[in-house]
């Protein structure tokens, strides 16, 4: 097989695969579990982390909010897209994977200094900004969302540093083992 393609890769079973906050990415979740499946061995385990809170998604949308004139759309990538548990576990089972360990823990976020903070947090929407800015139908989209940046995010300030501190964002922590049987 071509060496980057699907076939070439782990063409030996593994014991354990790491998915560290991409599940909620992938555009396929059954099929990467279904993958994630195949190279399992029998009690193989999966660990992976799912978002369940990230403030500077609330900071992004009211940005959003601002330069649009109304509520954003969804994001088409959406990093909380798997933080209730079902939205996890169910397709977790259907794939074979039983969760036997399963924890939230947090990370706090230092973005730097005010200008490099807001570049940092709306990366997710650069490219809907780029769009409206080519457009020209939104005035000086980037300027808005600087501001409205600046504005969602000032709490976040840290007076004594000046650097911006996001609040904890807390995420899952999910261990599932492949079942024995080689049935879902």
């Amino acid at each position: 097989p071509h060496p980057h393609s699907p076939q070439s890769y782990s063409l030996t079973p593994s014991r354990q695969v790491t998915v560290s906050f991409g599940l909620m990415f992938t555009p396929d979740l059954p099929k990467a579990l279904a993958e994630i499946h195949r190279v399992l061995k029998p009690r193989g385990v999966l660990a992976a982390s799912v978002w369940v809170t990230m403030p500077m998604m609330d900071a992004l949308k009211r940005t959003m909010t601002a330069v649009l004139g109304a509520h954003p759309p969804p994001p088409p990538i959406d990093p909380l897209s798997l933080s209730e548990r079902k939205a996890l576990d169910a397709p977790l089972a259907a794939a074979g994977l039983d969760v036997i360990d399963d924890t939230i823990a947090s990370i706090v976020f230092d973005l730097g200094e005010p200008q490099s903070a807001w570049r940092m947090g709306t990366l997710a929407a650069n490219e809907t900004l780029t769009q409206l800015a080519e457009a020209g139908t939104h005035g000086d989209v980037w300027a808005k969302a600087e501001t409205a940046y600046a504005e969602a995010t000032r709490q976040w300030v840290d007076g004594s540093r000046g650097r911006v501190i996001v609040p904890p964002a807390s995420f899952r922590l999910v261990v599932a083992q492949k079942r024995l049987s080689n049935t879902h």
